[in-house]
């Protein structure tokens, strides 16, 4: 019998967001999370490299301005 390997507990995003405001290293948690599916969206619609990795770090820099006004919204992932 192979013994099961404990995982380590899933975090919220949102959780991961809040807590980023008092430690900002945090964030790269959800910048690790994100990045590749935040590009291949941007370069579906630009298709060009550098402006879609410029798209991705705008917008995780204005996640992170605004992550003192996330409010959940029901039936929403975030």
């Amino acid at each position: 019998m192979v013994p099961k390997t404990q995982s380590a507990p899933v975090i919220a995003d949102e959780a991961i967001l809040q807590a980023s405001l008092e430690d900002p290293s945090q964030f790269s948690a959800l910048v690790e999370k994100y990045q590749r599916p935040f590009f291949r969206l941007a370069y579906g619609v630009v298709r060009q490299r550098e402006e879609a990795e410029d798209i991705v770090q705008e917008a995780f820099c204005d996640i992170y301005r605004n992550a003192n006004q996330f409010q959940k919204q029901e039936g929403a992932s975030f």
